[in-house]
């Protein structure tokens, strides 16, 4: 067994070492408004879902942390949002080489099938990423310029814009962007970035040249089809489900019903953001935004979740199987074997992690199932919609959630090749055939 560290394993240590290091400056008694707030579970949970890009929040960030504070939380995010793939290839591109092993590590995240063109995407993916955000920094400051001095209104596009496009969620209000609800470009913006952020750097670059080849791959076809199915069934759902609820829609005219409902069906997706209070959707609506949280957001993007395409190749593996279909096939293109048991893998991992935490926090917590598996799935698809339990978890439910955004932020399917012992055996078995279904 070698003794060189596995991509897997480097990533794991990496972003450990920031969570390391966020958990210390937020700890430091200049991150905190008020000092007797300093906790060290605290700094670490924050530090995590700041990193993860998850968004839950046990505090206050616009009330509790200083200006030190929310700069640290902010730069978490643009880390853990562009990952390894950006920040610790900028120095490499800058003396002009990347080796082979920051090769191998980037390719690890951004699941590239060769190294060819590499160099130039990841200049590419540092290009889209200042011009994104340096537009939605421009657009936020003019929108949040009507209700705050131009500092602040600077101060707020800046973080915010970052959280958006990094599909972070966290926010400097207290009530995320409840107060903007009626905001149309405050809104849309956010829309934008998240879409933006979540699809995937590949996707977003076939589609800013697509006037010029004409042309789109595989690939970006499915994200783009799914993404735009499960926004479409998404509103509808939350728009039918929330319709008369006057706790949230009801008491809005169409035109308003019709953009919190597209703004949902979006941020469950691993943003976070909301513009009413997730704690008072019904039973049924939090429910039914369950998978749009597990699914995520796409490959290469800065989201979490099993992401679009797995999803899209377990529905397709599905409907092969159900229609006799020896193949499985999508958008005109048979998918390999071990594609699929891939996704397979994923998603069933996935599942073992949420049905793991959900149990942990039943036995710890006294909330009830729905909110826990709600708080769970949030966690692992780093989304960060909560039902309202976040700060109030108890100190292993905070350890629980943490492991939960960590395991979902780099994919279990990365912790396990990380962890495990893997050898490929000289022989192969017999084949054989058991009953199933």
């Amino acid at each position: 067994m070698s003794g060189k560290l596995k991509p897997s394993q480097f990533l794991i240590i990496f972003f450990s070492s920031i969570i390391i290091i966020g958990t210390v400056l937020l700890s430091l008694p200049i991150a905190y408004k008020i000092p007797e707030n300093i906790s060290i579970l605290n700094s670490l949970f924050m530090a995590t879902s700041s990193v993860c890009v998850t968004g839950l929040s046990v505090l206050n960030i616009g009330s509790t942390y200083t200006i030190f504070g929310q700069i640290v939380i902010l730069i978490l995010i643009q880390i853990g949002g562009l990952g390894y793939m950006t920040l610790a290839t900028l120095v490499a591109l800058i003396i002009g080489k990347v080796s082979l092993r920051d090769r191998m590590i980037i390719r690890e995240i951004i699941d590239l099938s060769s190294f060819e063109g590499l160099k130039a995407l990841l200049k590419h993916i540092i290009r889209l990423t200042i011009i994104f955000e340096s537009i939605g920094i421009v657009i936020f400051t003019i929108a949040f310029s009507f209700r705050y001095p131009i500092g602040k209104a600077v101060y707020y596009g800046i973080f915010h814009s970052i959280s958006s496009f990094c599909n972070s969620g966290l926010s400097l209000f207290g009530n995320s962007l409840e107060g903007f609800r009626g905001n149309y470009l405050v809104l849309i913006t956010t829309i934008v970035l998240v879409v933006s952020g979540g699809i995937g750097y590949l996707v977003l670059t076939e589609i800013l040249s697509f006037r010029l080849k004409k042309k789109l791959s595989t690939h970006s076809i499915v994200v783009i089809v799914t993404s735009v199915c499960l926004i479409i069934i998404g509103t509808i759902g939350i728009l039918s489900t929330e319709f008369t609820n006057p706790k949230t829609l009801g008491s809005l005219n169409f035109t308003d019903k019709m953009m919190s409902s597209l703004f949902l069906s979006i941020t469950p997706r691993t943003a976070g953001f909301h513009t009413m209070p997730t704690g008072n959707l019904r039973n049924f609506t939090l429910f039914f935004l369950l998978p749009f949280m597990f699914i995520g957001a796409s490959p290469g993007g800065t989201g979490g979740g099993i992401k679009t395409t797995t999803f899209a190749l377990i529905i397709s593996s599905i409907w092969s199987t159900i229609t006799g279909k020896q193949d499985v096939n999508l958008c005109q293109r048979r998918l390999s074997k071990e594609i699929i048991r891939k996704a397979t893998s994923i998603a069933c991992l996935g599942m073992i992690v949420i049905f793991c935490s959900t149990m942990a926090l039943l036995i710890i917590e006294r909330f009830n199932f729905l909110r826990i598996i709600f708080e769970v799935t949030s966690a692992f698809g780093t989304v960060g919609l909560s039902t309202g339990i976040t700060p109030y978890l108890s100190h292993m439910g905070k350890i629980v959630i943490i492991f939960t955004m960590f395991i979902g932020r780099l994919g279990p399917l990365t912790i396990g090749m990380a962890t495990l012992f893997q050898m490929d055996a000289p022989y192969r078995y017999p084949e054989d055939n058991i009953l199933i279904g």
